[in-house]
């Protein structure tokens, strides 16, 4: 992972998910809807990008414009549903992986780990 900045787009303010990633030495930015990421500068300097998939605004087109604004940043989806048929494009070509909601802690800090010895 290219740098320290994480971000965390999440209705839910998972303090548990937080804590992982400051444990971790990341730095979050929290919002809690896509929409508010219009007002938000410099999306491009987070290394990676939490997203939870239940989001009301979160289709095919949000995450591929998120994925263009954030450039290389890696994406890992949370989600409390199984199968996300809308998000069939976005999800095999934008995501590093979708784990479970809600988050279990020994898979974000596999992932973790992966992305930061990258």
């Amino acid at each position: 992972m290219r740098n320290n900045h994480v971000l965390f787009i999440s209705a839910d303010h998972d303090q548990e998910v937080k804590g992982i990633l400051s444990e971790q030495g990341l730095q979050v930015t929290w919002v809690d809807s896509m929409h508010k990421l219009k007002g938000l500068d410099g999306l491009d300097r987070h290394g990676l990008v939490l997203l939870d998939l239940d989001l009301p605004d979160v289709d095919n087109n949000s995450i591929f414009r998120l994925k263009k604004k954030i450039g290389q940043a890696w994406i890992i989806g949370f989600s409390s549903r199984t199968y996300h048929p809308h998000l069939k494009e976005s999800l095999r070509s934008c995501m590093f992986a979708v784990l479970g909601k809600p988050a279990d802690a020994e898979e974000l800090l596999y992932c973790l780990r992966s992305l930061l010895e990258k």
